[in-house]
């Protein structure tokens, strides 16, 4: 994992701009390919903080550019000025980043996890690059509407995989749904959306897809097995 210090420069444009590596139109344009097909899971951080900034001029960080935002002030879509390759970036104030990022630091790399492209320290907010998804598992079942069971046992496997894998690291999920898997490419590798801390005590869950363990009137339960 990658980090290194950079301030965001604003790039302000009057009529057209005479740098085309800035130029929004063109870079709007850009996509990544992968030749890979698989389906992977990606592990996305909580919800980070709000900037107080809400305007949309695109900044150049390091080697990023930021282009439009995809939820609010603090999840953009991000390209890399040299390779045109598209990302995610969240922005975190710099003071709370490494807490909530710390599910990342502590597990090992999987391919069914999403994980930390880079990392940019700014003076007082800190740039995470995540690579791209293309769409999450909900909206590809809706789409399908059935499955063949050989496919779904391989889109399966891979979930079970990445579940398995936070368990072995002590980490737990609890918030499991479709939407938290997403395609790493566009076919069928899928990876985990986010990650959570392994606090057991609260009750934690979308309705939809809360086990029972949560449900039930005990102070605590078991967080592997209401993710089972």
């Amino acid at each position: 994992m990658n980090i290194q210090r950079s301030t965001p420069i604003n790039i302000t444009r009057y009529g057209r701009s005479r740098h085309k590596a800035h130029d929004f139109e063109e870079l709007s344009c850009l996509r990544t390919t992968e030749s890979v097909q698989s389906f992977s899971p990606n592990l996305g951080s909580p919800s980070p903080p709000e900037t107080p900034n809400s305007s949309h001029c695109i900044s150049c960080i390091g080697k990023y550019l930021l282009l439009e935002p995809l939820e609010g002030d603090h999840v953009f879509r991000a390209a890399h000025l040299h390779s045109g390759a598209e990302l995610v970036c969240k922005v975190f104030d710099i003071t709370r980043y490494q807490e909530s990022l710390a599910a990342y630091f502590c597990l090992s790399a999987h391919r069914n996890i999403n994980q930390i492209a880079e990392i940019l320290l700014g003076d007082t907010k800190a740039y995470v690059f995540f690579e791209r998804s293309h769409g999450d598992m909900h909206s590809f079942v809706r789409a399908c509407k059935k499955l063949r069971e050989d496919e779904a046992a391989r889109l399966f496997h891979q979930i079970a995989s990445a579940v398995a894998h936070c368990h072995d690291n002590s980490l737990v999920l609890r918030d499991l749904k479709l939407r938290k898997f997403v395609f790493k490419n566009e076919d069928s590798l899928v990876m985990l959306e986010s990650l959570e801390d392994a606090c057991v005590s609260d009750k934690h869950g979308c309705p939809a897809y809360v086990s029972p363990e949560v449900l039930s009137g005990g102070g605590s339960y078991s967080g592997r097995a209401a993710d089972v």
